[in-house]
């Protein structure tokens, strides 16, 4: 720590030079000729002092740059914690789903997209009568099991999205909206309404909550069935082989059909253009 105790420092604004007349390990005081000022320190020489000795002013320059240093050093560990938390979170609702004794259908076992860290991915979900509520409380939301106790790869899908992950929704043959998931998901009971569709599901569940844009003009997928059947031609693909939308809830989405998609919804919704979040789609 630089001392400056009875040094020069010169203010950047209206106060010009003064003397530092107390010091501590968090704040300097300066008396000025017009008022004496407090400053914290050594933040205060970022922006609105520098001392008027080149040699100090130095040593404080190498305190700031250790200082951002330390800071950026707790952040990567703050979200490395993080991620590592979120990580066994996950693992443990897919231990609990594993043991559980539920019935896992055979010719349903999901192996998820790799995910290489640090690039998101893309999400398709048909959502049918209960896009409204979902859309009003930006979620989506899924059972764990059936009603005869099986596991769904469209639903554990679910626990393989992480924050900032991209989703289209689907409801009555339109791409309705699109939405950033703002985190993993998280158990959930069935949300609060209790008639029509949600009727049909269990009530144990998970969620994940969403940032939904909604489309101004929606897009009808089913104009585009020979553009989805040159993506869609893998097992789990939201589309069947006749470029109809599936039956289920999420799946994965071929980035590049995803990147199509946004083109055209970008010919009646422009603005889709500028949502940052994107914009890794259209750089091809």
């Amino acid at each position: 720590m630089a001392n400056l105790l009875n040094k020069k420092v010169r203010h950047f604004g209206r106060y010009g030079v003064g003397t530092v007349i107390e010091q501590n390990d968090t704040s300097i005081t300066v008396e000025f000729s017009e008022k004496t000022c407090k400053f914290q320190y050594p933040a205060a020489f970022e922006k609105f002092l520098t001392a008027e000795d080149k040699n100090i002013a130095d040593d404080i320059d190498k305190e700031l740059i250790a200082l951002k240093e330390a800071e950026e050093a707790a952040k990567a560990e703050k979200a490395a914690s993080k991620a590592a938390e979120e990580k066994a979170k996950l693992e443990e609702l897919k231990a609990k789903a594993s043991v559980s004794g539920k019935k896992t259908s055979v010719d349903k076992v999901y192996k998820p997209v790799q995910r290489t860290e640090g690039k998101a991915l893309t999400y398709l979900v048909f959502q049918g009568d209960t896009y409204d509520e979902e859309k009003r409380g930006e979620f989506i939301w899924a059972p764990k099991y059936s009603k005869d106790g099986r596991t769904m790869h469209h639903w554990d899908r679910l626990m393989d999205v992480r924050k900032g992950d991209v989703i289209f929704h689907c409801s009555n043959g339109f791409i309705q909206a699109i939405s950033r998931a703002k985190g993993c998901c998280k158990e959930c009971s069935r949300p609060g309404q209790n008639t029509g569709e949600w009727l049909n599901w269990e009530n144990d569940g998970r969620k994940v909550e969403c940032d939904y844009y909604v489309l101004k003009v929606p897009l009808k997928h089913g104009d585009y069935k020979d553009k989805i059947l040159e993506y869609c031609n893998v097992k789990y693909a939201p589309f069947d082989k006749d470029g109809n939308g599936n039956m289920g809830y999420l799946y994965d989405l071929n980035q590049d059909l995803a990147a199509f998609f946004i083109q055209e919804i970008a010919k009646k919704n422009p603005e889709v253009l500028e949502y940052d979040f994107l914009k890794f789609l259209l750089v091809k």
